[in-house]
């Protein structure tokens, strides 16, 4: 039975990963995930996927190599890492003006195009990162622009810009 400890909340046994997560029913368990990664909380990336000998993919450090290079690194399951990305990538809504939101409509054949009563929404189909790109909407005669997840439906997105 072989184990790596890679930090507090991970570990590889049996080949397999592990990640400590918070249960509603079951409170803090260890948790098995299919990927874990090296995610720096400053610079909101993702440096490396682990392998199952508890070595960086690309480079083959391991985690006191990687923590001596830089002290802002965590390790968690691929999915949190993404969700924490995703996260501090959105962005409020503010407004532009007209030919701001033209030009964007204009520029690239745009994504899910809505336009109803008095309100207009589209969204970028060049993606800034992961599900998140920018989104443009109208609401009568003024003009948004924020950043958040290309999964949004028209009326989340004119519920956002008008604070619902």
């Amino acid at each position: 039975m072989n184990t790596i400890y890679l930090d507090d909340n991970a570990m590889i046994k049996d080949n397999k990963f592990y990640v400590l997560k918070y249960d509603s029913k079951q409170g803090t368990i260890l948790a098995p995930v299919n990927c874990i990664v090296y995610y720096d909380i400053v610079k909101n990336i993702v440096i490396d996927t682990i392998n199952k000998q508890g070595l960086t993919s690309i480079y083959k450090k391991t985690y006191e190599q990687v923590r001596l290079e830089n002290e802002n690194v965590v390790v968690m399951d691929i999915e949190r890492a993404c969700k924490k990305i995703d996260d501090k990538n959105k962005t409020k809504p503010k407004e532009i003006n007209y030919q701001q939101f033209e030009n964007m409509l204009c520029e690239l054949p745009p994504e899910n195009w809505i336009q109803k009563e008095s309100t207009e929404s589209f969204i970028f189909s060049e993606y800034y990162s992961g599900t998140i790109t920018d989104i443009y909407a109208r609401i009568n005669e003024k003009y948004y622009t924020f950043r958040d997840s290309a999964n949004l439906t028209h009326n989340q997105i004119i519920n956002k810009i008008k604070g619902i």
